[in-house]
């Protein structure tokens, strides 16, 4: 039995509301068709995700670690059903296949919404994941992806465009109402990623040794930092969201300053359609 997006829409309803009644009322079902929905998700994932005795009373580290999975995958399924969206279904949209590294998506979503915004119907945006580095930058290469989002790009590219998408510092971010006033004094998750051209963690141990406490990928680590399990280092451009809602909070100065650099590049083959790169020639002057 496979796991249902309609199953995670009910247990982030369930989350937010902290409560069955509450969340049952929202999702226009039963209290016992919402319990019955929660134990068929906890039986296949194989734990408990809500602790509960006769009401709901919080969320289990599991239950944490799946809400926030949760809600991005929600995300891209309602982007991806509007990325297919058009005004005219007369017109030939342009093909516009995307692809980003993992951490990076977030920013390519954000980014698509934007172009939506200003004109459905214009192109036909496909987003292409779990994409390694390597296979984002042959497949450019090969017409078979119009624009990609990646960490860096090696310094020869055939026939593909780049363009500096995202400068940000890296900064050390723990759980909010951490006091610590040096990074010596905190343990730190070390991010990890499939790709092994992605060099996730940039901090040389060599000259600042620091107590390492868990490895873990990015969205996991956003979950464990988010508890308070231990602080993290990041590009203050990915941390923003959680620094603007509050649940992380900046901490300590680094004791070096590194730049982290995204890139947006396109394949040739978009220049040769004309809503194709309008949509370039509208994105570019913003981020210049």
């Amino acid at each position: 039995m496979s796991l249902k997006l309609e199953w995670l829409h009910y247990f982030v309803v369930l989350a937010e509301s902290q409560s069955f009644n509450v969340a049952a009322d929202r999702l226009c079902i039963s209290q016992q068709a919402l319990s019955k929905h929660l134990a068929q998700i906890e039986a296949r994932l194989g734990g408990q995700l809500v602790q509960r005795a006769q009401r709901f009373e919080k969320l289990t580290p599991a239950g944490e670690l799946l809400l926030q999975k949760a809600r991005r995958i929600l995300a891209h399924a309602e982007t991806l059903e509007t990325l297919f969206l058009t005004t005219d279904a007369n017109r030939v949209a342009a093909p516009l296949r995307l692809a980003a590294s993992p951490f990076l998506e977030p920013r390519l979503l954000e980014f698509l919404r934007g172009l939506l915004a200003e004109g459905r119907g214009q192109v036909q945006p496909q987003l292409m994941q779990a994409l390694r580095i390597r296979e984002m930058i042959t497949r450019l290469e090969q017409g078979q992806l119009e624009l990609g989002l990646l960490p860096h790009v090696p310094r020869s590219l055939r026939h593909l465009s780049q363009q500096i998408f995202t400068q940000s510092p890296y900064v050390i971010v723990t759980a909010p109402g951490k006091q610590v006033g040096n990074w010596k004094d905190l343990s730190y998750i070390r991010l990890v990623g499939a790709d092994p051209e992605l060099k996730l963690d940039i901090w040389p141990e060599h000259e600042w040794p620091r107590r390492i406490v868990a490895e873990a990928d990015f969205e996991t680590a956003l979950a464990m930092c988010r508890r308070g399990s231990a602080a993290l280092v990041l590009p203050q451009a990915l941390a923003e969201p959680g620094l603007q809602q509050q649940w992380l909070q900046l901490g300590p100065a680094m004791p070096f300053e590194h730049q982290y650099r995204s890139f947006l590049v396109w394949s040739d083959s978009v220049r040769a359609h004309a809503d194709s790169s309008d949509w370039l020639q509208r994105l570019f002057p913003k981020n210049s």
